[in-house]
């Protein structure tokens, strides 16, 4: 995949509850999804536990790029709440309250529409709405 480019710009968001945020431009496929994962890595060693990913600028994602977002979901969901996620399906799936997406374009959130991840992971149609979520 030539001209795979992902751009992060991390913002730190301070009101009830702290939150990093990952503004995101380009694309999240294999070629790209390492740096996404380490800023992730290094956030949390930096104390983050809520995360805001902004796809705003994102113009293509692939599985790979599926991959890393759950690999994301698991990193910053407790393991407490993982257990209860085994368990058989509840009334209403759970969403993690420390991750979410906003700004999905349409072609984008069909993505993680027909794979299933809007099911699990809170998703916004623009930052301001998610962030009043973290609350």
């Amino acid at each position: 995949m030539a001209n795979s480019v992902l751009n992060i710009t991390i913002e730190q968001v301070h009101g009830r509850k702290p939150v990093t945020i990952f503004h995101l431009e380009g694309k999240l496929d294999p070629n790209t999804v390492e740096a996404l994962k380490q800023a992730a890595q290094d956030a949390l060693e930096q104390g983050t536990r809520c995360l805001l990913l902004d796809f705003k600028g994102v113009t293509l994602v692939t599985s790979a790029g599926l991959s890393a977002v759950l690999k994301l979901y698991k990193m910053l969901t407790p393991k407490d709440t993982t257990i209860g996620m085994m368990k058989p399906p509840p009334d209403e799936p759970y969403k993690s309250p420390y991750f979410k997406l906003a700004n999905l374009a349409p072609n984008i959130y069909y993505i993680f529409n027909i794979s299933g991840f809007a099911t699990h992971i809170a998703i916004y149609p623009d930052i301001a709405s998610a962030l009043k979520d973290f609350a």
